[in-house]
Formats: C-alpha cells, structure tokens, sequence
C-alpha cells in the first residue's frame, strides 16, 4: 500500500456520541491529520459549512436529531454551502443489509463500521484519493456511483448467446444464475 503525506487534508468528523467522537480524531491524529473539525450532530455540521471546507466528511449513521442518511441527503442535494460531490464515509456499529443499503442509497462514498482500526480509516482514505468515484447526478439519486463490483457469472460458453438462436427458438429461457446476475443489486 502505498504511503501519502495526509497533513495537508482538511477533515470533519459528526458523531453525537463523545467517545466515538474522540476514538476518531485520534485515529486521525495518528494518521497525521492537522486540520480536524468536530460537531456533535448533523445540524451543528450544515452550519459550519460556511466557514468550514473539509476534504472528507465522516459521519455516523444513527444521530439523535438528524440521521446520517438525512444529512447526506442535504448535502448530496445541494442544499449546504459544500460540494455535493464532497466524499462522506459513513460510520456506524450497525452493518445490518438495510443500513449499508440506505447509507449507500442516500449517497455515502464509504461505510466504515465501528469500532474500525486506524489502517481500516486509511484504506478508506486511499480509496477515495487512489480510485475515485464518478458522481451521478439524476431525478432519483444523487452521489457515488453505487456500481462497483462485476456481477458477470456466466460462464464463457453461456455469456453470450448467438442472436440466430434466439430467433429460432423464441422459447429460449434464462438460467437461474443469469437471472440472478441481472437482478442483483450492486453493494
């Protein structure tokens, strides 16, 4: 893995609750992080975004007066002063397949579950930095482009069917796996 020179990268971490508050920007502060902003909620938050320019937000998912999801959301949406574009990982102690799917939906760049190690933190952070994420931007989703992983199982003699079979034999079906593989969702 690859070594980077950190220091100069502005970060905000929100999070309601103290200590995860504190585990996090000492993570960073051993990652050479300098310039480290905190806010204790998501409301707090939106109102530094006047005066404050992170490079990358981190945020907890469950918070008492607005979630993470709904502060992505309002970022995402452009309705802060910051980028919508801005990278966002999400954190939380639930990685339960309906949480990573709303993080992901309402536009988290990354999901970090807690307690998470000081190289976990950094491989999202060099993730971010080394392969970044086109932003799609439409009337139903706004962030990250959601499709990172190739759902492509077929094998090479079933990948692809000549069109001469198919129109001889309209009765053609798809296996379960190929239907699998269209309908999957990505992660």
């Amino acid at each position: 893995m690859k070594a980077y020179d950190l220091s100069s990268l502005d970060m905000l971490i929100i999070d309601d609750h103290k200590f995860s508050l504190s585990m996090m920007r000492e993570v960073l502060r051993v990652l050479r992080v300098r310039n480290v902003v905190v806010a204790e909620d998501a409301q707090s938050a939106i109102k530094l975004a006047t005066s404050v320019k992170p490079d990358l937000i981190f945020c907890d998912y469950e918070m008492s007066t607005m979630s993470g999801p709904a502060f992505m959301r309002e970022v995402r949406s452009g309705r802060t002063d910051w980028d919508c574009r801005i990278p966002i990982i999400m954190l939380t102690s639930y990685t339960d397949n309906k949480r990573v799917i709303t993080a992901r939906d309402a536009g988290a760049s990354y999901y970090l579950s807690k307690p998470f190690s000081v190289r976990a933190v950094y491989q999202r952070i060099i993730q971010i930095i080394e392969r970044p994420r086109v932003f799609i931007k439409d009337k139903n989703f706004i962030g990250p482009d959601r499709r990172r992983r190739k759902t492509d199982t077929f094998t090479s003699q079933d990948r692809r069917r000549p069109y001469d079979d198919i129109a001889e034999n309209p009765n053609v079906s798809l296996s379960q796996d190929e239907l699998n593989a269209l309908l999957q969702e990505p992660a």
